[in-house]
């Protein structure tokens, strides 16, 4: 237990721990219980931080296999082996684009500065990474995890709220590069009322004819069926040829 402690004191890579555990005897490792304060907050500093090297590291090894291997296979006779390999590997795509976003977006800068793996909760990093969230919101969560400060979820949805509010975008807008880089469309006003007052017409027709299958049915002797044909199909020509949909009588026997 005392070599365990010593090795998370020095600062040991994880890996190097779970080796030194494997071999320990699991009544050792309960004697843990009996450590006093001060050996329990560093422990506890140490899981957190180890937890959130392991979970980053994680998905940035994920990320970059799975975009070493997506390269490869976008082809039109590979493309649906990648999907076949995902599903054999029990992953969602969903799980396997945002572990790719990983990776484009931060995988060479953790790289080259991996103590960032410390102050990232993988799931704000997987959030800060998504299309949806602004370069200016990823790159802020950059530096203060350089200047010491942790960067979880809330911290990260913050960012990413706070952004996409300087760039006048609504929370739920699409904050994806593209919609970032273009102008907004202005929104298109009808041109008239005319369609608002076919639909109009198109469900007052519907509505007598409705009406007049009911009074049919009840009492066929009392409507003149060979003006509904025609009537039916004068409105038809009246559709084919765009005309405006008129208010009609549906024949003689025609219900008011």
């Amino acid at each position: 237990m005392n070599d365990l402690l010593q090795m998370i004191r020095d600062g040991e890579p994880v890996k190097k721990v779970l080796s030194t555990v494997a071999n320990t005897a699991m009544p050792e490792l309960e004697r843990l219980r009996t450590i006093d304060d001060d050996e329990f907050t560093l422990l506890s500093v140490w899981a957190t931080r180890s937890a959130n090297v392991v979970g980053v590291a994680e998905a940035l090894s994920l990320g970059c296999v799975l975009s070493i291997f997506r390269a490869a296979s976008n082809t039109d006779s590979r493309r649906g082996v990648f999907t076949r390999t995902l599903g054999e590997l029990r992953i969602s795509k969903t799980q396997a684009y945002r572990t790719m976003a990983v990776w484009r977006r931060v995988g060479p800068r953790i790289v080259e500065e991996p103590e960032l793996t410390h102050m990232f909760v993988p799931e704000s990093l997987k959030l800060l990474c998504e299309e949806q969230t602004p370069d200016e919101a990823l790159n802020e969560a950059i530096e203060m995890a350089r200047s010491g400060l942790a960067v979880d979820i809330k911290t990260a949805r913050g960012l990413r709220r706070a952004h996409a509010k300087t760039l006048g975008l609504d929370r739920d807008a699409d904050l994806s590069p593209r919609a970032l880089s273009s102008p907004a469309k202005p929104r298109r006003e009808p041109e008239s009322a005319g369609p608002k007052e076919e639909e109009g017409g198109v469900r007052q027709f519907t509505g007598r004819v409705v009406s007049l299958v009911l009074r049919f049915r009840s009492d066929p002797d009392s409507v003149d069926q060979k003006s509904i044909v025609d009537d039916i199909l004068s409105f038809v020509e009246e559709i084919a040829s765009g005309s405006p949909v008129r208010s009609r009588s549906l024949g003689s026997g025609g219900v008011s």
